[in-house]
């Protein structure tokens, strides 16, 4: 579990308890805008991790947003720096989405404030952009049997926005 939220530091994805502030991007006297939910992360069971020669290189999960509707939603993807341009995030993209639908997805829903981003999944997975909302942080706990991690994560400086996409599977 260390070596996963190593690489989702450099998502900025920061342990809570790691240190004196919540969110170290932000000052002590700074006020956090957060969503009002906890977002849950299975390691057991909805979860990928790329490993290139015994190192994580990358990490994805997903959850559902809809169950009822058979509407799975992406939560986090990252690759670390020094495997970018590899492969990595298609491969673990790919995989999340084909374990979507062995679990009786139809649907995924993706958020992103990332440009680059959005325009990756649009062009290679087929995903349409629905709407905006305001970038919030939010907190994530990270279970791994009985044990479980929490963390928050905020957007990237300068991102204002998410864009609400789904695509179907």
């Amino acid at each position: 579990m260390p070596a996963v939220l190593d690489a989702l530091a450099e998502y900025r994805v920061h342990p809570l308890g790691a240190g004196a502030l919540a969110d170290p991007d932000v000052p002590a006297d700074g006020l956090l805008s957060l969503r009002n939910t906890i977002v849950d992360v299975d390691l057991e069971s909805r979860a990928l991790v790329a490993d290139i020669g015994g190192d994580v290189a990358g990490f994805a999960c997903w959850g559902w947003h809809d169950l009822a509707a058979a509407a799975a939603r992406t939560i986090l993807i990252t690759v670390r720096g020094r495997s970018r341009g590899a492969g990595v995030g298609t491969a673990l993209q790919r995989a999340r989405m084909e374990e979507m639908r062995w679990a009786g997805a139809r649907t995924v829903h993706t958020w992103s404030d990332n440009p680059a981003a959005i325009a990756w999944y649009e062009r290679h997975f087929g995903y349409r952009r629905i709407g905006e909302e305001p970038v919030r942080h939010a907190l994530h706990r990270f279970q791994l049997g009985e044990r479980s991690w929490w963390a928050i994560h905020r957007g990237f400086p300068g991102h204002a926005k998410l864009a609400h996409l789904v695509a179907e599977l």
